[in-house]
């Protein structure tokens, strides 16, 4: 069978590649075969994201109460992405774009919660490789459960709303 990227007549793997061909895998194809996935340059370097963006509302007429809703939804939701991305085998994830709506994993030593910083002991993030396929094939995996994940914020939000009631500190 002829490799889709070199176009020689060789054994292929499952996705239609050599073997030789097989870690040199590019941003060009991830694109193509993942649209929407991709955030664009951090620095000098392109990092494969997740747009996480959410559109919903939030049901109350408290506008203060609504704001509490979503620091602690959004707080919860980050929290648990992050627990995600370590059972990913990343560092951990951060925000990013102009508005903050593009999840980011990275590889920097350690696990860790938030976002710790760069340089001097810290070290550089280092984010997933287009060259490598494994690393595609787990951001794409990592991408279905966060994914999820965002489909679960309506539940969320009506959660903490249906708390703060029993609680009394939003009118019911």
């Amino acid at each position: 069978m002829i490799c889709d990227l070199c176009g020689y007549d060789e054994e292929l793997n499952q996705d239609d590649i050599c073997e030789d061909c097989e870690d040199e895998y590019s941003q060009d194809q991830f694109e193509t075969e993942h649209p929407g996935y991709i955030w664009g340059d951090i620095g000098s370097k392109t990092a494969m994201s997740i747009n996480v963006k959410y559109d919903g509302g939030i049901d109350v007429e408290d506008e203060q109460g609504a704001e509490m809703i979503w620091n602690v939804v959004q707080e919860e939701w980050w929290n648990q992405a992050t627990e995600i991305a370590h059972e990913f085998g990343y560092s951990g994830v951060f925000s990013n774009g102009r508005q903050g709506g593009w999840l980011t994993p990275y590889f920097q030593g350690a696990k860790s919660y938030g976002w710790k910083g760069q340089g001097g002991n810290l070290g550089y993030p280092r984010y997933p490789s287009f060259d490598s396929r494994e690393e595609v094939d787990n951001f794409m995996e990592f991408t279905d459960e966060i994914e999820q994940l965002l489909e679960n914020v309506p539940d969320m939000i009506k959660d903490e709303i249906e708390w703060l009631k029993e609680q009394e500190l939003i009118d019911a």
